[in-house]
């Protein structure tokens, strides 16, 4: 069993990525207010966090990878999610210069 994970499917050599080498693709869309909810339980402080970030231009998985490294102190994540967000479209611009 092969599990490859990327956000740029284009950049795979075709050849890694045809039929009878990967026989099964999943996509994972931006997250939404939906998804966020069904990961947090809804509180007020979650309620603000999701506030934050929903803007359809983070994976799940981003916001899971934050979560979890704060996982002991979930009001740290609320009051340093801006920063956060900042840092993830940094990077983004970042690899987007390097890509171009």
């Amino acid at each position: 069993v092969l599990i490859i994970i990327t956000n740029y499917i284009k950049h795979l050599d075709p050849a890694l990525i045809c039929s009878g080498c990967v026989n099964i693709k999943v996509k994972f869309p931006l997250t939404n207010k939906n998804i966020i909810i069904n990961v947090t339980s809804g509180n007020k402080l979650e309620n603000k966090f999701i506030a934050k970030i929903l803007k359809l231009e983070f994976s799940l998985a981003k916001i899971m990878s934050l979560l979890l490294a704060n996982k002991q102190s979930p009001y740290h994540v609320i009051i340093s999610v801006d920063t956060w967000i900042e840092r993830i479209r940094k990077e983004r611009k970042k690899l987007t210069r390097t890509n171009s």
